[in-house]
């Protein structure tokens, strides 16, 4: 486990330093080390409670297989009950049926 940690913050400071990133999602760190989702997603999650990364959280439609982004937030408590989707044009009155997707952001 000790090896998965060091790679994926080696991976991580990489990926931030000096660079335009703004963000990443855990998929793309995963696709870049030999660890699982799951083991990527709790090391960023320590380098969330750490102070080194922070997230951001993404609500995207899921209608008419749409995946355009409503929403971002760093709470997801912040989203709104309601959306219209500017790409499909659906009425969304139920956020549930939406997809929220996590970005891990480099804290500057």
């Amino acid at each position: 486990m000790m090896l998965v940690s060091t790679d994926v913050r080696e991976f991580v400071q990489k990926t931030i330093k000096g660079t335009l990133v703004k963000g990443f999602y855990s998929t793309y760190i995963q696709k870049n080390v030999e660890a699982s989702l799951a083991e990527v997603e709790k090391e960023l999650d320590q380098m969330v409670s750490e102070g080194l990364l922070k997230k951001y959280y993404e609500l995207c439609c899921n209608e008419n297989f749409c995946t355009h982004q409503l929403d971002g937030q760093e709470d997801p408590s912040n989203f709104k009950e309601e959306y219209d989707c500017e790409r499909c044009g659906e009425e969304i009155e139920d956020i549930s049926s939406c997809v929220t997707k996590v970005r891990y952001m480099a804290v500057r």
